[in-house]
């Protein structure tokens, strides 16, 4: 069962509707600008933008700021509990005053929002919408350009990070296609901010005339500390979403258009610590249908929300960079995850999942030293020694992912180990068969991409690999299989002798789904026991709950614990034929653990 939580909005009260929720201590969130509030501003616009606005505009631009801080405002599992369990999911009850609230009560609103909320976030939303007396002044929001630049002409409203896949589109938009466009970023805060102007005032200025010069909107949407208590911000994307839509329609525009590689947007899970909404559901087809059904039904005119580099990777698209003679200015564009622990010396932590993709797309794209200066990441991603057992998992599964994928032959084989991309299939625009092939292909490219990067960096490092100077839990360690075979790509280890394979530690081996441990292998097919046995060995020698069995290897089903007891038995009786030295201990209640004896 989901933990059910309260958010009172603008200083609403509990409804009748609420029933036995009105047990629960409420978390309250306010806009304004006090050090515990919910912070909104909508920076450099025209005049002639905000005669468009109605209330229904301004009444998404709160909605979407209360979403934003309700969803960092409870928590989840935590870092403490990094694998989340049943905690990953909440029930969230939130009341939001509003404008017109019969309109945000409709049927045909309500429900397409609570849809993508839920897609994206994995939580249960329900949404209780009232008459907001008093309402403040919308231009309380608004500040207005004094660079004398006007928003007429603008063919395009974008969404601008200020990370290299914007960026891309932001090249392929103004330089490839000659348009005006309007970049709207989301300024959490200043460290993020600043970069971004940064990276439009050198485009600018590379620009010189020779292409129209973009159209810059930062939206400030932050809040105090003091709420910020979760870090995954599953919501961020409808948060980001909206804000761009109501600048498109200022602009009486009805699309926006998302920018990100095809591979973060299906963003396929890592391992099964990753599943359903723990991976990031961003930019997946599925999120762009619901926010272009969302947004059709609010601003009663047909809307479109897309990605047009569904189909490109990262390396694709900074190569195209680079061709079009921008690759320098890649070293002013952000990705890094931790902006608040950055410094002018190093803008990149160099450890976090999304320096990791960075830096291994910059090697893969051959970009050259000025363009992605290894001296501004923190850690060098190659030798930096991952000790920290989170930060070491995610770099082992980043380099065992792309050894996998490079192993599947056909797309059926991709999608029998990534079922995920079934999510996708109607909502791509192709017809189920080619978008199989499609994402097959992508992330097969992306793999071949990846690896070749590897493959430079371990050649330029092979005297430093030889003479034992690269730390074995490094990337490069891990790629040349120094800390031993990853999980679910297993290499097989040969005896001192060179016969039987020697394992030693328990391993499962999802290419043949097969378990091994020393010299014995036990086959157990693509079965509950086989998915049991590989959770198991994610953590050896500790105990886990049956929670968290249910929740990963059954993912989330409603089963009995006699069904869980039932795989267990099943599971020994297997191993026991075939396998010694180990065994599965149930002796801790509602507990089993992986033991080597």
């Amino acid at each position: 069962m989901s933990a059910k939580h309260v958010i009172l909005c603008g200083g609403a009260k509990l409804s009748a509707r609420a029933g036995a929720w009105k047990s629960i201590a409420p978390i309250n969130l306010v806009l304004g600008n006090g050090v515990h509030d919910v912070h909104l501003h909508l920076n450099d616009l025209t005049s002639s933008m905000t005669a468009n606005i109605s209330d229904v505009h301004t009444d998404l631009l709160e909605i979407a700021a209360f979403i934003y801080a309700a969803d960092q405002a409870v928590r989840r599992g935590g870092k403490a509990e990094f694998e989340y369990g049943l905690k990953w999911r909440r029930h969230l009850w939130l009341e939001i005053p509003v404008r017109k609230p019969a309109f945000w009560m409709d049927a045909g609103v309500l429900e397409p929002l609570r849809e993508v909320l839920t897609f994206l976030s994995d939580d249960d939303y329900e949404l209780n919408f009232t008459k907001l007396k008093n309402p403040p002044p919308v231009d309380g929001y608004l500040d207005y350009r004094k660079d004398g630049v006007d928003s007429s002409g603008i063919e395009e409203v974008m969404l601008f990070s200020g990370g290299l896949d914007s960026f891309g589109g932001a090249i392929k938009e103004i330089v490839d296609g000659q348009r005006r466009v309007a970049l709207v970023s989301h300024e959490p805060t200043s460290k993020v901010g600043a970069p971004q102007r940064r990276v439009v005032e050198a485009l600018n200025k590379q620009l010189n005339g020779t292409a129209p010069a973009p159209f810059h909107v930062q939206v400030e949407l932050n809040k105090g500390k003091s709420l910020g208590k979760e870090y995954t911000q599953r919501a961020r994307s409808f948060v980001y979403a909206a804000l761009a839509a109501v600048v498109a329609r200022m602009l009486g525009k009805s699309r926006i258009r998302f920018y990100e590689n095809g591979v973060v947007s299906f963003n396929l899970p890592l391992s099964m610590q990753c599943l359903g909404g723990r991976a990031s559901r961003t930019t997946h087809p599925q999120t762009l249908a619901g926010f272009g059904k969302l947004f059709t039904a609010i601003f009663g005119c047909e809307f479109t929300v897309e990605n047009p580099f569904l189909w490109k990777t990262k390396t694709d698209i900074v190569r195209e960079v680079k061709a079009a003679g921008f690759g320098k200015l890649c070293a002013a564009t952000i990705s890094c995850a931790h902006t608040w622990e950055r410094t002018n010396e190093h803008s990149h932590c160099g450890t976090c999942s999304q320096c990791i993709d960075r830096r291994m797309v910059t090697l893969a794209a051959a970009l050259e030293p000025d363009e992605d200066p290894p001296g501004m990441y923190e850690a060098d991603l190659m030798t930096h020694s991952w000790k920290d057992p989170e930060e070491c998992t995610l770099v082992e599964r980043y380099v065992g992912m792309i050894k996998e994928v490079g192993r599947l032959e056909t797309p059926h084989a991709f999608l029998t180990r990534f079922p995920e991309v079934a999510k996708a299939l109607r909502h791509a625009g192709k017809n189920p068969k080619s978008i199989a092939q499609a994402a097959f292909d992508l992330h097969r490219k992306h793999a071949e991409q990846v690896s070749s990067a590897l493959i430079g960096a371990i050649r330029n490092r092979a005297a430093d690999l030889l003479n034992g100077q690269v730390p074995t839990d490094s990337m490069l360690g891990m790629a040349v299989g120094l800390l031993g075979p990853a999980t679910a790509t297993t290499e097989k280890l040969p005896s001192a002798e060179g016969g039987t394979p020697h394992f030693d530690k328990p391993t499962a081996d999802r290419s043949t789904f097969s378990f091994h441990y020393g010299s014995g292998t036990c086959k157990l097919g693509n079965s509950t026991e086989f998915r049991l046995i590989e959770r198991l060995c994610r953590s050896p020698n500790v105990y886990i709950d049956t929670d968290k069995l249910r929740e990963d290897v059954w993912e989330g089903q409603v089963v009995q614990k006699n069904t869980i007891a039932k795989a267990v038995c099943n599971l020994r009786r297997q191993l026991k034929a075939t396998v010694t030295g180990v065994k599965i201990d149930g002796s801790q209640r509602g507990h089993y653990c992986l033991s080597t004896i």
